[in-house]
């Protein structure tokens, strides 16, 4: 396998639950769900920007609609039809009929921000009746306006088969009525630094990029603040050296980089 590009590893995205870094609890939370969807308790992921809630919402849908999934470590298998059109669709809303393990199943992102009332009322149109299984994922539910939560809190009431997972980064603007929808809520923080760093060694290997010193991946963990994807961009960025090699040097060379970023988290 070739080395990853500077700009593949600027766009990688987890492939499974066991490529995340920290945050079990949110990680087990979903993986006990990945079985049986149906008749679920509908689960609330908070936590700050940047701790992986929407990609741990990603890897779960993937995941469900796999026609082959690993379902003890969460991963889905890349190379079936379902993960194809799921990798070509998942920024949209859709009502797509697809049968994992024999059983049919409707998977609906919405993007609380970007999403309107006639988006929910298709998604209100269709019951758990038609489905054996239907997972909505309702992405910084907080954006929600009162009209379009209105509609969702009633497909909630009506259709108690469906099951719904939300993230939010503002879980207090969620109002309580709403947020009592949710039975289960887990927070995710920051990796600390010494899960950043082992998934550090992980990805570089991962990734064919070198490292000067292993103390380097150390220094990038503590720098990065439990941010992963501060250590992702500078990986990305050694990717784009001609030798393509992690420095202490290239690391405090961001200094500015990552402050900058840190201050509009």
């Amino acid at each position: 396998m070739s080395p990853a590009t500077s700009r593949e590893i600027s766009m990688y995205f987890p492939n499974g639950f066991d490529e995340f870094c920290g945050n079990t609890a949110a990680i087990d939370a979903l993986r006990r769900r990945l079985g049986d969807v149906s008749g679920a308790a509908n689960l609330l992921i908070t936590g700050p920007p940047g701790t992986g809630k929407s990609g741990m919402a990603k890897v779960f849908g993937r995941t469900l609609c796999c026609q082959s999934p690993d379902l003890t470590i969460g991963r889905a298998c890349g190379g079936c039809g379902s993960c194809r059109l799921f990798d070509c669709r998942d920024s949209e809303l859709y009502t797509d009929l697809w049968a994992p393990r024999g059983r049919s199943l409707a998977w609906w992102p919405i993007d609380c921000g970007n999403v309107s009332c006639r988006d929910l009322r298709l998604v209100r149109r269709h019951s758990s009746w038609e489905f054996d299984q239907v997972v909505v994922w309702l992405d910084e539910a907080h954006r929600l306006s009162g009209a379009r939560r209105g509609q969702l809190l009633k497909k909630m009431e009506e259709d108690p088969n469906a099951f719904f997972v939300a993230t939010t980064s503002e879980p207090d603007a969620l109002p309580l009525n709403f947020r009592r929808r949710f039975a289960e809520e887990v927070e995710t923080e920051w990796a600390d630094a010494s899960a950043i760093t082992r998934w550090l060694a992980d990805r570089c290997r991962q990734w064919g990029v070198a490292v000067d010193d292993p103390s380097t991946f150390a220094l990038l963990a503590r720098r990065s603040r439990g941010n992963v994807a501060f250590c992702q961009a500078t990986v990305a960025a050694a990717a784009g050296l001609p030798e393509r090699v992690l420095t202490a040097t290239l690391v405090r060379s961001r200094e500015a980089f990552f402050d900058a970023v840190e201050a509009n988290v």
